[in-house]
């Protein structure tokens, strides 16, 4: 089965700094997004190199959910990041691949542009375009979260204020610590194989 790549555009009316402060956040995460995701910690933070654990469900109303760790490299000078997503569920889950640009327009607009590498298996492969519909969906509800933080913020301003960050797990991020050449090949691993193309432009 081809591996999915699912390309995701929106334009959301906020500055390209609070847009890019938003989108590198995650003190906001558990709590924002709380119908997609039970659990949430920050492994690592060096401001350029980040690392997570979370729970996310497939759907708000389910009780469980399938277990991540995330690796995520920022480009502040360029506004973008790479990420990649492993489950912890099993030994062999596929690592899903994704990169983010933060594309100003206007003063007080800019698009937010993804685009997802996501082998997918079993039975939802069977089923690729309603999967990447199902996808674009959940991704377009969570931006749309962030979007409505960004116009509070927007009309509110920019404000000093300390950080309510997640509990950070040391022994995790020694862990991690050890082992960030693997971390650093697997973000910047570039897969060729042939994939199946899903392009979702924003809807305004």
């Amino acid at each position: 089965m081809k591996p999915l790549l699912i390309h995701i555009r929106s334009e959301i009316e906020a500055s390209p700094e609070i847009a890019w402060d938003v989108a590198q956040d995650y003190t906001h995460f558990l709590f924002l997004h709380r119908r997609n995701f039970s659990a949430f910690e920050v492994l690592y933070d060096d401001g350029e190199l980040q690392a997570f654990y979370y729970v996310s469900k497939p759907l708000p109303f389910l009780p469980w959910g399938v277990k991540f760790v995330s690796v995520r490299r920022l480009n502040h000078a360029a506004r973008s990041l790479d990420q990649v997503y492993k489950s912890v569920d099993g030994p062999n889950e596929p690592v899903v691949q994704f990169h983010f640009q933060c594309n100003p327009i206007a003063e007080n607009r800019v698009e937010w542009d993804g685009t997802y590498f996501y082998p997918i298996e079993g039975v939802l492969g069977l089923f690729p375009g309603l999967f990447a519909r199902l996808f674009e969906r959940r991704i377009r509800r969570v931006w749309g979260e962030d979007e409505e933080m960004m116009l509070t913020r927007q009309k509110l301003g920019s404000r000093t204020q300390p950080v309510c960050a997640p509990y950070e797990n040391p022994v995790l991020a020694q862990n991690l610590l050890e082992n960030l050449d693997k971390i650093e090949n697997l973000i910047s691993r570039k897969d060729e194989r042939d994939v199946r193309f899903y392009d979702f432009p924003s809807p305004r």
